[in-house]
This record gives C-alpha cells, sequence and structure tokens, in this order.
C-alpha cells in the first residue's frame, strides 16, 4: 500500500518505502533528497520527473506534489502524477472508520478484520490529529483535497491521472460495503475541482474486472487497475 514510483522517460524508476500517514518535514526530505540522488547520478533533468502510486503511495504522491509547489521546490515539482486509488481526505477516512466501526457483516470473517483496521486508523487519525468532531482545522490542512480544494490548490497545474474501479457489487457481496465507502467518492470531487478550475490535464480512469492481486484473487484494490498503456501514454506527453 505504501510504495511508491518515479518515472523518468527513458523509464529508470525508482521506488520509495513511505509508510508514514502523514507527510511533514521527514518524509518530504526524504523523496527529494532521493530525487536529487538519481538526478545527479544518472544525469536526469530537472524536468523529467514523474511520481506515482498506489493507495498511501498514492495519497504520498499528491501531498509531496502539493508541498513541493507550495514551496517552489523545482527539482521535486513532477511533470505529471499518477495516483491508484488514493485515500485523499482524512474527515471521509474517519468517517468511513466510523461507519465501518458500526456496519454489521454477516459474512465470515469481514467485520473482524475490518473493524481492526478501521479502530486503528481511527485511533492514529485522533492520535495525530485530534477529534474531528472538536476542531477538524488539522484533517483539513493534511489532506491532500477538502471541500472547497484545500491543498489542491497546488495541482492546478499539474497533469494528473487516477485510476478506480467501481465495483459496488463486489464490495456488497464481499465486504458489506456501499459507494460511500470507496476513495472514488472524494477522488471525483478533486478531479472535478481541478477542471473547473483551470486543470485541462486532469484525469479518472475507471475500470472494470481489472482490480487482481498478485496471487490472483479478485480485488478491485489493486495495483492492477492500472493499464501501463493507459498511464504511458498520459505522462509521456509531459
Amino acid at each position: 500500500m505504501e510504495r511508491m514510483f518515479s518515472l523518468y522517460l527513458d523509464l529508470q524508476c525508482i521506488a520509495i518505502w513511505q509508510g508514514k500517514w502523514f507527510i511533514g518535514n521527514s518524509s518530504y526530505n526524504l523523496v527529494k533528497t532521493i530525487v536529487r540522488h538519481a538526478n545527479d547520478k544518472y544525469k536526469i533533468p530537472d524536468n523529467k520527473l514523474y511520481l506515482g502510486g498506489f493507495s498511501l503511495g498514492g495519497f504520498t504522491t499528491l501531498r509531496i506534489t502539493e508541498l513541493a509547489v507550495e514551496n517552489r521546490d523545482t527539482k521535486l515539482i513532477p511533470q505529471a502524477i499518477f495516483c491508484i486509488d488514493p485515500p485523499i481526505n482524512y474527515l471521509d477516512l474517519y468517517q468511513y472508520c466510523e461507519r465501518e466501526l458500526k456496519r454489521k457483516c454477516n459474512i465470515e470473517g469481514v467485520s473482524s478484520v475490518g473493524q481492526q483496521e478501521a479502530q486503528w486508523i481511527k485511533n492514529l487519525l485522533e492520535k495525530s490529529l485530534g477529534n474531528p468532531s472538536i476542531n477538524d482545522s488539522l484533517y483539513i490542512k493534511e489532506s491532500c483535497y477538502s471541500s472547497g480544494g484545500g491543498n489542491a490548490f497546488f495541482l492546478k497545474k499539474i497533469p494528473v491521472i487516477i485510476f478506480h474501479e467501481i465495483d459496488i457489487q463486489w464490495q456488497i457481496e464481499n465486504k458489506c460495503r456501499d459507494l460511500r465507502d470507496q476513495n472514488i467518492f472524494m477522488i471525483s470531487q478533486l478531479i472535478s475541482y481541478l477542471k473547473y478550475n483551470g486543470n485541462k490535464n486532469a484525469k479518472i480512469i475507471t475500470t472494470q474486472k481489472k482490480g487482481y492481486r498478485s496471487n490472483g484473487k479478485r480485488h478491485p484494490h489493486s495495483w492492477s487497475i492500472a493499464d501501463p498503456k493507459i498511464l504511458f501514454e498520459f505522462l509521456l506527453q509531459f
């Protein structure tokens, strides 16, 4: 979930393991240091950087890019970015956790696993950002996107492609979840915000029946939903 990629026009690829939920100075400086090292070692021009990632890696991609633009850190501002089914809003994620903890699912094992994860995430969010019912300002500050735009303001000139697989029937039958529980709910708002604020290169790709894990198990939240041809054709325009 935490894997993040930097792609270059000659297809040199660097994988960065970034497992932190909140992108502070340490995470930002880690990515910046690795990118600068790669640029120097492989003689890669500053304007040939692409960033992307899956799930939390996609969140990291968006926040690193937003911070780079905000800081005018030209060596870390990518030409384009891609994300695969990322969570992008902490308030939305917190509300999902609350729903999951209350959910009654009669599918064997689903409730216990989902609720354990939801409780862990909810505790982490409250410990780091407080209780949003009391003060949600930190949730807005740390999110990639929030109502009205928030940090997405800094993505107005960055080409963005996001992949998501909508399979509500699978979610209902396997997780007892509905559309509100999917990342697409906030992703669609982000892309709409960017499009209507002048970003002509903000795009969602929705897929069907492409989500499979490396062991062959069906799951819409998977790396495999990103079609390489579509992805590279998008990135290499810029």
